[in-house]
């Protein structure tokens, strides 16, 4: 099988519609935008808080314009990804996490 980002970004898309379409229909209404790493426009999304209804409609996963390369040579490898999000600090990484990581992220790539 041949590694290419088009593919890659269909199945992505797919699989992140039908991740979002799983939570809304077991009765969950937000969800939270994470990342492993990736590139800058991966990274800046991170940490984003939508209804599941607003991420169904935007389709912001894949990030179409992700530059995080696949073995350091197939561009457009998105690796962000939704979770759920349940709006209670119990439950809920706080938001000054994705803050921190963030800031580092952005360090470390830029380095």
């Amino acid at each position: 099988m041949e590694l290419n980002s088009k593919a890659h970004f269909k199945s992505k898309f797919d699989e992140e519609r039908m991740r979002l379409l799983e939570y809304k229909r077991s009765g969950l209404e937000k969800v939270r935008v994470v990342s492993v790493g990736g590139c800058l426009e991966c990274i800046d999304i991170m940490g984003k808080v939508l209804t599941i209804d607003d991420a169904l409609k935007e389709m912001p996963l894949p990030v179409k314009e992700c530059t995080f390369k696949l073995h350091g040579k197939i561009p457009g490898w998105c690796r962000c990804r939704y979770v759920v999000y349940f709006d209670d600090p119990k439950l809920d990484i706080p938001d000054s996490y994705y803050e921190d990581l963030k800031k580092k992220r952005v360090s470390e790539l830029r380095q």
